[in-house]
């Protein structure tokens, strides 16, 4: 292979590497249960397995009334646990 050939075979894994790399960062970021615990944790509130059910509920949106309802009965507060349980699922 000649070095044009090589040079260009280079050029264009450079631009489909850069093109994937674009598009990877274009895609909307996932959160899951672990942003409601982190969520919950930032706001001084006790890490547990109650707590991780819940959120791991959250992710669902079929499950996220069960985290907010469990959240609730751990003693957080609407406030908090409606967004917690929304971030889970988002």
């Amino acid at each position: 292979m000649g070095q044009s050939a090589h040079r260009a075979l280079a050029a264009a894994g450079t631009i489909v590497a850069a093109a994937a790399f674009t598009l990877a960062g274009a895609l909307p970021a996932q959160a899951t249960s672990g942003d409601c615990v982190g969520y919950l944790a930032q706001r001084g509130y006790v890490i547990g397995s109650g707590v991780i059910n819940a959120c791991n509920l959250g992710e669902s949106i079929i499950g996220r009334p069960y985290c907010v309802v469990r959240l609730a009965t751990l003693g957080v507060p609407e406030k908090h646990n409606t967004a917690a349980c929304n971030l889970a699922g988002k």
